[in-house]
Order: structure tokens, then sequence, then C-alpha cells
């Protein structure tokens, strides 16, 4: 083989290579999200959170609660105390009674014993570091489930102040647009069913792919210059 043939070859091929290279190898900025830390009560959904009336349900908690303290989503059934069920942020600076700290978000179940859910949609496909954990803020008795869609991958209760938490530090694979429900439900009788929370979500690794566009500008060089130079060698033999 002519040797500027077999030059522009393997320029051809390392050109191919630097692109696919550069494209799995391009670094990412660390996507954290944190359940505590990105509720607010704009918008529900409120991006890739939202919070729901029950499991799997396309019920969404509409009713806001703001003040200098507390701000709450609740749902629709009706009590002497309020709207249930519920998720609520301690805004206060400090701790509220029943010992809930500003680092977890309160849920409880409704009296008609529809759970409190928090919603997560994936953004993007990828593997995901999920930790968070469940405690008791009080004496009622909860079953806590956490649902990668609609299969449950965690379950545990909790049975009042002090109990262990219920915890989770999974690395999950998602498609964009798979889910990943935390629900806190009553054992029968929804009284002091409030349960702190905490999550969160980091990307740990995407699927990286090629961009069919970087990898066909790449082969072009590579093959147009290889056919130029075969069409030199022809005219200087003839």
């Amino acid at each position: 083989m002519n040797p500027r043939i077999s030059v522009l070859a393997a320029i051809g091929s390392l050109a191919i290579t630097f692109f696919g290279c550069s494209v799995l190898s391009s670094s990412h900025a660390a996507v954290v999200y944190s359940a505590v830390d990105d509720f607010n009560v704009g918008t529900n959904p409120n991006g890739v959170w939202s919070y729901r009336e029950g499991v799997n349900s396309a019920t969404l908690m509409s009713r806001v609660y703001s003040d200098s303290s507390v701000q709450s989503w609740s749902g629709s059934n009706p009590t002497i105390y309020g709207f249930f069920p519920y998720v609520a942020r301690n805004v206060s600076g400090g701790t509220l009674p029943v010992n809930w700290t500003v680092d977890v978000l309160q849920m409880h179940p409704s009296e008609s014993l529809i759970p409190s859910v928090i919603r997560w949609t994936a953004p993007m496909s990828g593997t995901w570091k999920v930790q968070g954990s469940f405690v008791s803020l009080s004496s009622g008795l909860t079953d806590i489930n956490i649902y990668k869609n609609t299969n449950s991958i965690v379950a545990g209760s909790l049975s009042g102040t002090g109990s262990p938490a219920v915890t989770i530090d999974q690395d999950i694979v998602l498609n964009e647009s798979d889910f990943l429900e935390f629900a806190v439900g009553a054992q029968g009788n929804w009284g002091g069913d409030g349960v702190g929370f905490k999550a969160t979500i980091t990307l740990a690794s995407t699927a990286a792919v090629p961009e069919p566009s970087s990898m066909a500008i790449a082969a072009g060089l590579g093959i147009g210059c290889l056919i130029r130079t075969r069409r030199r060698g022809a005219l200087q033999t003839r």
C-alpha cells in the first residue's frame, strides 16, 4: 500500500476514535436532587417532584398552606385538624413540636387511610444512587414503602417515636420518565402517624452513546482523504 494512503487511513481511524471517545468520556456536573431542599409550594408537580394522594395515583395534592414556620401540600380528605394526606416542610429554622427538625419533611396519611406519597420522576436514563430514611415523629403505627414504578423495592413499618428508621441506600437503574414513590400509610388508625422523611437522589452514571453526527463527520473526513489520495495516485501512474 502507498505509504501516504496508510498514514491517511490511520489518521481517519484516529479521528473516529477521538470523536467517539470524546463523547463517551464527556463529564457531567453532579446531578443531585433533595426531597427536603427542593420542596416548595409554588407548583405541584415541582420539577421532578410531585406530591400525591395514594400510591401510583394521578391525584395531586392541591391545597397549599404557608406561614413563617410551615409550608405544606395537602389532599382532599377534610378533618377537624385540616386536610389530609399531607407533605410539609419545617421552615421555622428550629425544631417544631413532635421533634420535627428542619432536615426532614413531615408526611401523614389521611383519615380515610390514603397514603401520603412523594414521587420523583427520572429526568434522564441512568443509574441513580438513592439514599434516604423515614423516622417516626409521633406514636402512631405506619407502613413505609418505596416503589420503582409499581414494584415495591423497600417495605417496612414504624411503631412510634424511637422505633428504628426505615432506610434506603441503593443504586437503581432507571429509564427516563421512570419514577420512584415514597409512601407513608396508616396501619388501621391514622392518628399520630406523622413521619419524618428525607432523601437525596444522585446521578451515578449514564449510558453514554456516541453522537451520530460526530461519528459521521469523523468518518467522512477519513474516507474523503483516502478517496482524494487514491485519485492523485491513479493520475500520477498514467
